[in-house]
């Protein structure tokens, strides 16, 4: 059985690298900002559509493909 996943492709450079930081940095800034303002144990979801979020962005940043993009643009909507 041989699968070809080619579709499925992620490549970076120096400029995904510098996004993946911005996002990633932005990300961990809102979640000590929340975890100040909300207690953690009220809206677990908040933190999981957080991590969604900041994991569908970076996801962005490093597709290659239009169908991957628009899929993780979606679940960044959703989130």
């Amino acid at each position: 059985m041989n699968l070809d996943v080619n579709w499925l492709q992620f490549k970076g450079g120096g400029l995904e690298l510098f996004l993946t930081l911005v996002l990633g940095l932005v990300g961990l800034a809102a979640l000590l900002y929340s975890l100040v303002k909300i207690r953690a144990g009220q809206v677990v979801e908040y933190f999981i559509f957080l991590v969604v979020l900041v994991a569908s962005g970076i996801g962005v940043v490093y597709a290659r493909n239009l169908f991957v993009i628009f899929a993780l643009w979606e679940i960044a909507a959703l989130a």
